[in-house]
């Protein structure tokens, strides 16, 4: 095996193996998602198909299914992925794939300053990958997050957005100062994704900045991130703003303003919901208004 990935076919071939991790993938139980299996080239035919899910059907992957799968070209995302969609455990296979990156490979990947531009938001989701699996050690998150603390500087938004959006994933309180500063960052996205992770790191020290810049950023979805936010970090102080919220022209934040309202759980918006579940033109919202009311009230 080789923990090194300077070309281009290097590259894709590690964003096979982790890309189900990050992005989810198609169903494999009805004819339109085989379709949609087969169109991506995942099968040559429904024939291909049909074999895989007899071979999947039986339980966990055997090591001889496995190791023929491999040798006719599979690669183990692919196999795992499969599993996955068919309804069983096929992780096991790519754990102990994972365990050996980790040992061997992470201490190599945590440098996103070594590799060239176009690659550095890769490794970074590769990274994001195997932190959901939960297999990297303490002292080498430590690591890990230094290095995405120096990601949130570098020239491409991409790399950017990736590191502020994995920082929550790791959950280190060391990154919360950073991220308050990547909440200013010129895209979107960026500040989006610092957002998020400030509410699933959960520091109670994150809400005087969230409310300020976050609430009233021009862009919609960086509010709706903010307002999750605050509902994850569940501050009391955060209730007015989160009412002010109400007044927004879109309605994914202002149902998110609800849901973050429940979640913090302070009957003094009450009165908030109630209006918002009698005059909201949204019916999204209303509901979401009434759940809150209801969490609150139990």
């Amino acid at each position: 095996m080789d923990c090194n990935f300077n070309s281009n076919d290097e590259v894709k071939k590690a964003q096979e193996i982790f890309h189900m991790y990050v992005e989810g993938a198609y169903g494999l139980n009805s004819q339109q998602d085989r379709n949609k299996l087969i169109e991506k080239g995942y099968f040559k035919g429904a024939a291909e198909h049909n074999k895989f899910i007899e071979i999947f059907s039986d339980g966990a992957i055997t090591g001889d299914e496995l190791n023929d799968l491999t040798k006719s070209g599979y690669s183990l995302d692919f196999v795992g992925e499969l599993k996955r969609l068919a309804g069983g455990d096929g992780y096991n296979p790519l754990r102990e794939h994972v365990k050996w990156l980790t040992d061997n490979c992470v201490p190599k990947w945590y440098r996103i300053r070594d590799y060239k531009s176009g690659y550095r938001a890769e490794m970074i989701k590769m990274l994001a990958g195997i932190i959901d699996l939960s297999v990297i050690k303490e002292e080498a998150l430590k690591a890990v997050t230094e290095s995405l603390l120096s990601a949130l500087n570098d020239s491409a938004r991409s790399v950017r957005s990736a590191a502020a959006g994995t920082l929550g994933k790791i959950g280190d309180e060391s990154a919360v100062p950073m991220l308050i500063l990547a909440l200013k960052d010129s895209d979107q996205d960026v500040r989006s994704a610092a957002a998020y992770s400030l509410g699933k790191i959960g520091n109670k020290s994150t809400v005087p900045a969230l409310l300020r810049p976050a609430l009233r950023d021009e862009d919609k979805y960086v509010r709706s991130a903010a307002v999750y936010a605050l509902g994850e970090i569940g501050h009391k102080s955060a209730v007015p703003t989160l009412i002010s919220a109400f007044k927004d022209k879109d309605t994914y934040v202002r149902s998110a303003a609800a849901d973050a309202l429940g979640k913090i759980g302070d009957r003094t918006a009450l009165r908030a919901l109630n209006l918002v579940v009698s005059n909201d033109i949204d019916p999204n919202v209303r509901s979401s208004a009434r759940r809150a009311i209801s969490t609150i009230k139990k």
